[in-house]
């Protein structure tokens, strides 16, 4: 379960940067490819995932899965 107190924001990770040591080249490497299309993605099922920090890196879980319906 999650805390009363804390709000659950649920999110898509699709990249993660440690440590940005060039902060304005990598700014300009986003505007660059922000609108590029890249091709087509099918999705067959969506999983939920918890992340566990340890001393030694994230460890994931998966707590479940949904398949999605439809034609591609």
């Amino acid at each position: 379960g999650f805390k009363a107190d804390k709000r659950f924001h649920p999110h898509l990770t699709l990249a993660r940067v440690k440590k940005i040591e060039d902060k304005k080249g990598l700014q300009r490497l986003i505007d660059k490819y922000f609108k590029v299309m890249f091709g087509v993605l099918y999705v067959d099922f969506i999983s939920v995932m918890e992340s566990t920090l340890t001393s030694a890196g994230p460890r994931y879980s998966e707590i479940q899965r949904m398949y999605l319906k439809g034609e591609k």
